[in-house]
This record gives structure tokens, C-alpha cells and sequence, in this order.
């Protein structure tokens, strides 16, 4: 299956999808199944943050975070495939630390990817000190905020997945910058961010059904 979805997104004039496959167990030596999709148990979560609007282009970071069933098998993975990376002038890997950085070749203005094993999970972000952050610890936790609880309390709890947008955050970052200057025109007026300020946060939750699946979304606001 994971042949055939490389086959859809890969070059026309490049290998296959199965030939690029055999072609990274024959350069590394890790069976796909074995050394790597077997590790995973299926939870994951995807973090995405957003802030400095003054800046051109404004500062982002995501990270990723995969439950694995073996950390030290998955360490030992990580392992090869970044020294696959580099033998392959792919990548240069710093590997003296906790967190792995992985810096691009050949990529101007792209910082280093940061990648390491923690708490049971791969975890992986841009830029590295994302993953730095997350292994020492936030000040606060998205958990502790009164918009995830609130939200979350008014979403199923069977759910398959749960996707959250902290508008209020958002809206924050933008005051008192260009962006709150080019909404307020884009709108004439009529609309602006302060007149958005009630909203606290979007979110939605998949849940599994016999006959197929349900989504149910949420908007929350505050009374104003």
C-alpha cells in the first residue's frame, strides 16, 4: 500500500514506489514493517504554533509526537536513518545532544529538524528547539488552559481524533501589528479583530460508527 502511494505522489520518471522501498532496506538495512511501522501502535499528535506577526515571515514551529510500543528499537531506527541521511549528503546530523538535529543540505534560509525519543514517542519538529522545548518542559500546558477543557467537555468522548484551533491566540499575536492593520482594511472597516475578540476557539472530533463515521465541530465564544 505504501508503494503504491509513493507511486502517486513520486516523479513519473523516478523509481517505483516498491523500488524505492527495496532500495532504502537495501541502503540501510531496516525492514519498513519490521524496524519501523510495527513500532508504531497508531496515536499520534500534531502541534502547530504561530506567533511574531511583525516578522516577514512570521515565526512558526510544528511538532510531532508518534506512540512507539519499543523506544529502544525505535532509538536504534532513528539511528540509521540518520546516518543513512548523511552518507547520503542528504542531511548533516548532530547527534551529541538528547535531540537529534537534522539539518538540511543544499536548502538555503531552512533551519534544522529536531528529532529525538522521549516518554514512549518519536517526536519531531521544526525548527529543532521546538522538540527542545517540548522535551524540558512548557511553562503551560495546553491541557491547564480553560479554552481546551471548556471545548473539549462539549465534544464527544468516543472520539477517533480531536483537532483544536486557539483563535483567541491567534487574534492576540495579530494586535497591534500589519496583519491586524490588513484585516481591518480588507474589510473596510466593517469587521475587525477587536470585534472577533469573543471567539475563543474552534475545534472538531471524528468518531467511528458502524455504518461509518461522524464529525462534530465546535465553536466557542465567551460572552462579551
Amino acid at each position: 500500500a505504501l508503494g503504491d502511494y509513493l507511486d502517486q505522489i513520486g516523479p513519473s520518471d523516478g523509481p517505483s514506489g516498491d523500488e524505492f522501498l527495496d532500495g532504502f532496506t537495501e541502503a540501510t538495512g531496516l525492514d519498513l514493517e519490521d524496524d519501523l511501522l510495527s513500532l508504531l501502535t497508531g496515536e499520534y499528535a500534531v502541534a502547530g504554533n504561530a506567533s511574531g506577526f511583525e516578522n516577514d515571515p512570521p515565526d512558526f514551529s510544528i511538532i510531532a509526537m508518534l506512540d512507539v510500543n519499543d523506544a529502544a528499537k525505535a532509538q536504534e531506527s532513528l539511528e540509521v536513518i540518520a546516518d543513512f541521511l548523511e552518507d547520503e549528503g542528504l542531511a548533516d546530523i548532530d547527534d551529541s545532544d538528547a535531540v537529534q538535529r537534522w539539518e538540511p543540505l543544499g536548502e538555503s534560509g531552512v533551519e534544522a529538524l529536531g528529532v529525538t525519543i522521549g516518554g514512549g514517542a518519536l517526536i519531531a519538529g521544526y525548527p529543532d528547539r521546538a522538540v527542545e522545548d517540548s522535551v524540558n518542559g512548557f511553562d503551560r500546558s495546553l491541557a491547564d488552559t480553560e479554552d481546551w477543557r471548556r471545548t473539549l467537555e462539549l465534544l464527544p468522548q468516543d472520539t477517533t481524533s480531536v483537532g483544536f484551533f486557539s483563535l483567541a491566540r491567534i487574534f492576540e499575536e495579530m494586535r497591534g501589528t500589519e496583519a491586524e492593520e490588513s484585516f481591518n482594511q480588507s474589510t473596510d472597516g466593517e469587521l475587525t479583530i477587536e470585534d472577533l475578540a469573543a471567539i475563543r476557539s474552534l475545534a472538531f472530533a471524528t468518531t467511528s460508527r458502524d455504518n461509518g463515521f461522524g464529525m462534530h465541530f465546535v465553536l466557542f465564544m465567551e460572552d462579551r
